[in-house]
């Protein structure tokens, strides 16, 4: 809950249109004050909300909570519930979700935006300042997860599969980076890498930012990156990878599948058929030519489809559009 969002958004001067980023009670902010101030109102659905599998839609619909939640009270003053209903246009990065959306909404404009990479970032060579913040990776094979530490990156299931692909590719090391969102899931992991008795060959980097210098030479040096994800709507850190020009193998999630070409410019596996997942890793460590065709050809989409300037680009003449639609009916109603 922000208590003084509303307040500035009412005194800004020259807004021309609001766009929310969050859903709930900060969401809610947003339409009150686009309602307030008679403007369009965008949202941008950033993770799932329809397009989730069962297990993550049951708990969010039943949280492990107790006593009252008193942002209840501030999520009904600002209509939060009605938020994407109220919206004038509905973003999503995820294609699946937003025909959901679509078909939910049919006379309101949904749009598939999909996040961007800035691909001059990941060119300049950054290995030097990975190798400085982790000199135990100097002279390894890296297999790189990069994700919070969650349930829902699954990076648990890695942990599960290790003793495998370690013993059948010697000198590799699971190097898992993201912060921390969950300290008994990763609790949990480090107790189970103890009893693996693999602790020599994972390292857990704790959270670095997006665009560090550390976590793009990480991405440079590994051989490949691993995305185990239970629920993954996009997949940033694919387009990552591939910018790094780097070797992706994910999960058959939405947002995976609607990047990668299995073969083509990746793998995909489904979580439950890891013999699939340890074929596409022994292909991908042993078949250096196949694994830069397929860095190529995933570098060339990034380049060719979700450079960042162009994804600006596409957002402003969404902008423009409700803008002029907002000015014409207000001119109109006056008339």
């Amino acid at each position: 809950m922000s208590f003084d969002l509303l307040p500035s958004l009412c005194v800004q001067k020259k807004v021309s249109l609001i766009h929310a980023h969050a859903l709930g009670r900060i969401g809610g902010i947003g339409r009150t004050a686009a309602r307030m101030r008679r403007v369009p109102l965008v949202v941008t659905i950033h993770g799932g909300v329809l397009d989730l599998p069962k297990v993550m839609k049951d708990a969010y619909a039943h949280p492990k909570r107790e006593g009252w939640e008193w942002g209840r009270i501030f999520g009904a003053l600002f209509r939060a519930h009605t938020l994407l209903k109220d919206a004038d246009a509905i973003v999503t990065c995820n294609p699946k979700e937003a025909a959901l959306w679509q078909e939910k909404f049919p006379s309101k404009p949904v749009v598939v935006q999909p996040h961007g990479v800035p691909l001059e970032l990941y060119q300049k060579d950054q290995r030097a300042a990975a190798r400085a913040a982790f000199p135990q990776l100097v002279n390894r094979r890296i297999l790189l997860s990069v994700g919070r530490l969650d349930p829902v990156k699954n990076q648990g299931w890695l942990i599960e599969q290790a003793p495998r692909f370690l013993r059948e590719h010697p000198g590799t090391v699971l190097v898992l980076a993201g912060a921390c969102t969950d300290e008994p899931y990763r609790k949990a992991m480090e107790h189970r890498i103890q009893e693996l008795g693999i602790n020599e060959h994972v390292v857990l980097t704790g959270g670095l930012p997006p665009g560090d210098p550390r976590l793009i030479g990480l991405l440079q040096q590994a051989e490949v990156l691993l995305l185990p994800s239970v629920s993954e709507t996009f997949g940033l850190v694919l387009l990552e990878a591939w910018a790094a020009r780097t070797a992706v193998i994910s999960s058959s999630t939405s947002g995976a599948s609607a990047l990668v070409v299995d073969g083509h410019n990746g793998w995909l596996f489904d979580l439950d058929k890891p013999g699939i997942f340890h074929e596409a890793l022994g292909r991908t460590l042993t078949e250096p030519t196949l694994r830069n065709e397929q860095i190529a050809h995933g570098a060339g989409l990034v380049a060719a489809s979700y450079n960042t300037d162009a994804l600006a680009g596409r957002m402003k003449d969404l902008y423009e559009t409700l803008i002029q639609e907002n000015h014409a009916l207000r001119y109109s109603a006056r008339r």
